[in-house]
């Protein structure tokens, strides 16, 4: 046999041990004392967008901590009363990113009603839980265009006796500009798709 044989043999025999040995102490076993089991909240039926979580919406399971993301969601109590801000499948894991931002902003959100322009209407049947851009339109030859909140969350959309109302939820910071810009014009509504 020459020495390059051997040299193979010899390194082939020692990588077999190597991987017989790391085989043996691992073992295989997700339960071990080193990698303990975490609770995560999941979703217990499919949700909408917009939708107020209860307590039948969630389910609570085990898995081991090496799986578990940090920003997924352990205890029911942090979900229960607010809304999803995403469509939420069932059985998916609840992250803190699919809360609203609103509910995570508290009470520094407000929710305004604003008529928008009849002509154009509602962009859609059911904006409710979407995301928008509104724009201000001044009348003139030609009409000025203004964008006066970009991605806005629209909470509900309606249309009664032809005037067309959209409740938008925005920072108490552009309330005022939000009323300034429906008394300045008409307001167009452009909904983003899903």
């Amino acid at each position: 046999m020459t020495r390059q044989r051997r040299r193979a043999l010899a390194l082939t025999v020692v990588a077999v041990v190597l991987v017989l040995a790391s085989l043996m102490r691992g073992g295989g076993d997700t339960s071990s004392p080193a990698d303990p089991l975490v609770q995560i909240v999941s979703v217990r039926r499919p949700l909408a967008a917009g939708a107020r979580i209860v307590a039948s919406d969630l389910a609570v399971r085990s898995l081991p901590s090496r799986w578990a993301d940090p920003h997924q969601l352990t205890d029911p109590a942090a979900a229960i009363g607010h809304r999803s801000a995403v469509p939420l499948s069932a059985g998916a894991p609840l992250m803190d990113a699919e809360l609203a931002a609103d509910e995570v902003l508290g009470t520094r959100s407000r929710d305004v009603a604003v008529r928008l322009d009849d002509v154009a209407g509602l962009p859609g049947s059911d904006l409710a839980g979407t995301t928008a851009d509104l724009y201000l339109v001044i009348p003139g030859r030609p009409p000025r265009i203004r964008l006066v909140i970009a991605d806005v969350q629209v909470v509900g959309s309606s249309a009664s006796d032809g005037a067309m109302v959209a409740t938008l939820r925005v920072s108490r910071a552009d309330v005022a500009a939000l009323i300034e810009a429906e008394s300045s014009g008409s307001l167009r509504l452009a909904g983003r798709p899903a």
